[in-house]
């Protein structure tokens, strides 16, 4: 969408709700995949698959925090 002659960018936002479904599937991820150091790229990689999902519908907690980790376990391995 162009107005003005620039992109206008699309935010979705998320309600409350949505930040504690986001924060609980962040949180189990970090434990799941042993991360401590919130300053580890793999920290902000893990954050930004779940924000990802969650931007396309999902809010089940455990998906997210799964599809969070996906990668990163089996590079652990």
């Amino acid at each position: 969408m162009r107005r003005w002659g620039f992109a206008v960018m699309r935010i979705d936002a998320f309600d409350p709700d949505d930040i504690k479904v986001l924060v609980t599937a962040f949180e189990g991820a970090l434990q799941k995949l042993q991360l401590v150091d919130r300053k580890d790229p793999s920290t902000t990689l893990v954050a930004k698959r779940i924000i990802a999902l969650a931007q396309q519908g999902e809010r089940d907690p455990i998906r997210l925090r799964d599809a969070g980790c996906k990668d990163q376990l089996v590079e652990a391995l």
